[in-house]
C-alpha cells in the first residue's frame, strides 16, 4: 500500500516502522517513482478500497494513473487480471508489514504488533474495511479466476500466521 515503496523495494526490504495505513492512503502518489503498470495498481488499490469494485470502472483508474486504455491491456489481459495483480499487491504489501513479527509470536506484545495493521485498516475513513476481503465479497462469486487469486493470497496469511504460532 505504500505508494512511494516499489514493488521491488518491498520485496528486498523489511521495514522496521512502516508508515501506517491510514498515513499511506493519504499520502499522495508520486507518479515519478512509478512505472504506469505500478501508478494503475496503486491508483486501484484506494479507488476500490473507498469506492467498492462495482463502484468504480477501469477508466476511472486509468484516468487517475493517466494511462490510455491501449496502455492498460498492454499490462494487463483482462479486468479479471488487473484485479488479481491488485490483491497480489496488497498481500505483498500487508505480509511485508507483519513480516518483522511473524517469526515468532511468542508473546502478547509481538502478536499486538502482528496484529495492528489489521487495525489500521478500522482507522480509515468511513470504516472501509479489508481491501481483499471487499474484494472477494464482490468479485469472487461471479468471478472463478478472481475467487481463486483470493484464495491463494488468504491461505498466504494464514500460513504466516500459523508459522508466526510455530504450526
Amino acid at each position: 500500500l505504500d505508494p512511494n515503496l516499489s514493488p521491488m523495494a518491498r520485496s528486498k526490504t523489511t521495514p522496521k516502522a512502516p508508515l501506517s495505513v491510514a498515513k499511506v492512503f493519504s499520502t499522495p502518489i508520486d507518479p515519478a517513482r512509478h512505472n504506469k503498470r505500478e501508478l494503475l495498481i496503486l491508483h486501484a488499490v484506494r479507488v476500490f478500497h473507498q469506492q467498492g469494485l462495482h463502484g468504480t470502472g477501469i477508466a476511472e483508474v486509468m484516468k487517475l494513473a493517466c494511462v490510455g486504455k491501449g496502455q492498460f491491456y498492454h499490462y494487463f489481459e483482462s479486468k479479471e487480471q488487473f484485479i488479481c495483480e491488485v490483491v497480489r499487491f496488497i498481500t505483498d504489501d500487508f505480509l511485508t508489514r507483519i513480516a518483522p513479527y511473524t517469526f515468532r509470536l511468542e508473546s502478547m506484545e509481538r502478536f499486538d504488533a502482528w496484529f495492528q495493521p489489521y487495525l489500521d485498516f478500522a482507522e480509515l475513513p468511513r470504516h472501509l474495511g479489508c481491501p481483499v476481503g471487499g474484494i472477494a465479497s464482490e468479485m469472487s462469486p461471479s468471478h472463478p479466476a478472481v475467487r481463486a487469486c483470493v484464495a491463494l493470497c488468504l491461505q498466504r496469511w494464514v500460513l504466516a500466521l500459523a508459522e508466526g504460532l510455530g504450526l
